[in-house]
């Protein structure tokens, strides 16, 4: 990272831009934050304030590679950027990955190839928490649901520990090695490498990869016996959202 004097970062200037999918990923984060500012973007959405004394821009792109990569190109376009960092809830594609574990990425790629790596500094201060493990990420087009297809994709990248899939983060990190913007991305277990989700989300994903959340809500009219499975998930996904913040947090705060 750029040296910074952290009491002097105004508005104005170069932030640090903590980028997920969904604004359930940020929410712990937003919480958090003060002096909030709307940030108007072409594409996604954004708000900016103070984060451990950091002048931060939390980013919500929406779900899939092409929503990732309009949204942070967006960002990118309009803003002065110091750092990326990535949150958001991953699948655990290797065996020894519980629900709730915090995966820090040393290496991110798609299904083709390794991207460049994440930054080494912010990959340490990340480390400095005895609550994540590092791990690599792999990105694909579509949502890993059963575990015979986790088991497939995680053989198909070499296997090895603590390896979780993902939408958007290759796009996220080739956004920024192509920027020369130091990069961190951090990810959460929301579902394990043996379990099924309780419904197949790519049915529901619309032409751009997002997920169409009123034709969830209608298809749980005729199939209410999903509710409480994903009442389950959802309750996964904010555990998570608050065990990352306190990880981010304590990166922007040492």
């Amino acid at each position: 990272m750029h040296a910074t004097d952290r009491s002097d970062l105004s508005p104005q200037g170069s932030r640090i831009a903590i980028v997920a999918a969904m604004g359930e990923e940020l929410h712990s984060l937003r919480q958090r934050l003060s002096g909030v500012q709307p940030v108007v973007l072409p594409s996604g959405s954004a708000v900016g304030g103070r984060l451990a004394s950091r002048q931060v821009l939390l980013v919500e792109t929406g779900e899939g590679a092409a929503a990732a990569e309009k949204g942070l190109e967006a960002l990118l376009e309009e803003q002065d950027i110091e750092a990326l960092i990535v949150v958001g809830v991953a699948g655990g594609l290797s065996p020894d990955l519980a629900v709730g574990d915090l995966v820090v990425a040393s290496s991110v790629r798609d299904e083709a190839s390794t991207l460049g790596s994440p930054d080494a500094a912010l990959l340490q201060q990340a480390l400095d928490s005895k609550s994540v493990v590092q791990g690599g990420v792999v990105s694909v087009d579509k949502i890993v649901v059963e575990p015979a297809a986790k088991h497939e994709l995680w053989q198909s990248v070499g296997g090895g520990a603590f390896q979780v899939v993902d939408l958007e983060s290759a796009t996220y990190a080739r956004l920024a090695v192509e920027r020369h913007i130091p990069y961190l991305v951090l990810r959460a277990v929301s579902d394990t490498a043996t379990e099924d989700l309780p419904l197949d989300f790519n049915a529901f994903r619309t032409s751009e990869g997002r997920i169409h959340r009123g034709k969830v809500a209608r298809h749980l009219i005729f199939h209410p016996h999903l509710v409480g499975p994903l009442k389950d998930l959802r309750s996964r996904l904010k555990e998570c959202a608050v065990s990352m913040a306190n990880v981010v947090e304590g990166i922007l705060g040492s």
